[in-house]
Parts: C-alpha cells; structure tokens; sequence
C-alpha cells in the first residue's frame, strides 16, 4: 500500500494482494476470495482494469484473474503497470 499512496492513477483503488508468480485461484483459501470480492466491491457489470507498478508485477495479474473467476465479466489488465503509463 505505500507505493499506491506516493503514486496511483486517478480515481483507482488500493486492494491487497500477495505476491502471485505461479498463483492459482483454485487453491485460493474460501475466506480470502470472500475478502477480495468485498473489497473489490462493484456491482459486476462495470468494468475493472487492474494493473501495478510495473510489468513484472504479478499482483495485477492474479487479480484480474480472480476477479474473473469470482463472476465479473469485464476485466482489463494494463500489463505494463504505472511506470509505463507516466
């Protein structure tokens, strides 16, 4: 969280997420999924991009996946992260 509070992009939100190289959301414990979706928190018709700070990130990654996985049929992931986008 605190490189998300020297620099995000406007209007995005902060949702905690392990380290995720070889991540996989079947194994992923019951009460965390349950955890993320709140925090996630949108109805699931709007569309949510994930990205992180850059593209060896592999939280963005893991998150967009389990955002699909927990029903939400729109998600983005800017795979390149902040730095890029600057």
């Amino acid at each position: 969280r605190g490189d998300f509070e020297k620099d995000h992009l406007l209007g995005a939100t902060s949702i905690p997420f392990p380290d995720a190289k070889g991540w996989d959301p079947s194994r992923m414990e019951p009460a965390a999924m349950e955890q993320f979706a709140r925090v996630l928190g949108r109805p699931k018709d709007q569309k949510v991009i994930f990205y992180g700070q850059n593209a060896e990130c592999t939280r963005s990654h893991a998150g967009a996946k389990l955002a699909r996985k927990l029903g939400y049929p729109d998600v983005r992931r800017f795979a390149l992260g902040l730095d890029a986008w600057k």
